[in-house]
């Protein structure tokens, strides 16, 4: 189990860590973060004062406000301060894929692919694109929420939604997952007023409202103990009223 898990994210730490001192110069998606975060360390905390400066949600502003700092101060260069967030989502994305896999949620190569795959090396550790965060926040909303935490999982996708909009096409899906039907069960035999009274009338007589009273209709559960959506059971009352009906 160690090594289905250790191998992928070893590899991808590899590649990842070869990409990014190779690359470690401020040009495209990095020269932008490098505005960003002089504008918040040197004019203002607000990044969207200026216009066409910001596009995204606010918590990826404070790592490039973060990376700057730290460069500023001698610790490493922004380039690659700002890939280690990156860097941390990727090998959590492969580590979440060998746990589906483990679980048998995703495919025994899943995690592999994505740990060797050239688009997902280059566009996290060369071009410094943070894609993977708000991935890896979805991918343990889906994971969660196959696992029946819903709770978990409408926090996790609310994180993916604040770092980038984009995982927001998935609240549909996850709203309407787990609400299935639940599997037949038989009823249990129990006796109704209805059907203990002398004048009692047939089911059939009396119309389906009776008939799920005197077959001792009770309602099932789904997984996760919640209950399952349905008609519920008549009072005793008016299953009565029905019969002298």
């Amino acid at each position: 189990m160690r090594r289905a898990l250790l191998g992928p994210v070893l590899v991808a730490l590899v590649l990842r860590l070869v990409v990014v001192l190779a690359t470690d110069r401020v040009v495209a998606d990095v020269a932008r973060y490098e505005r960003v975060a002089r504008h918040l360390l040197d004019v203002s905390w607000n990044p969207y004062e200026t216009r066409r400066l910001y596009p995204y949600p606010p918590p990826w502003a404070a790592a490039e406000a973060a990376a700057g700092w730290l460069a500023r101060r001698g610790v490493g260069s922004f380039a690659a301060n700002v890939k280690l967030p990156v860097l941390a989502a990727d090998l959590l994305l492969v580590a979440l894929l060998a746990a589906a896999a483990r679980a048998g949620r995703a495919a025994p190569f899943a995690p592999w692919l994505y740990a060797v795959h050239p688009v997902s090396v280059l566009v996290g550790a060369a071009h410094g694109q943070f894609d993977a965060i708000p991935l890896v926040l979805l991918l343990l909303a889906v994971e969660e929420s196959a696992r029946g935490r819903r709770d978990a999982s409408a926090l996790a996708l609310s994180a993916a939604i604040a770092t980038k909009s984009f995982p927001v096409l998935a609240l549909p899906l996850l709203a309407l997952d787990g609400k299935a039907p639940c599997p037949s069960r038989s009823p249990t035999p129990a006796r109704s007023p209805a059907s203990s009274s002398p004048t009692a009338a047939s089911p059939t007589s009396a119309g389906p409202a009776s008939a799920a009273a005197s077959s001792g209709w009770q309602p099932a559960r789904c997984p996760g103990a919640r209950p399952c959506s349905g008609p519920r059971p008549p009072s005793p009352r008016r299953s009565s009223s029905s019969a002298r009906g």
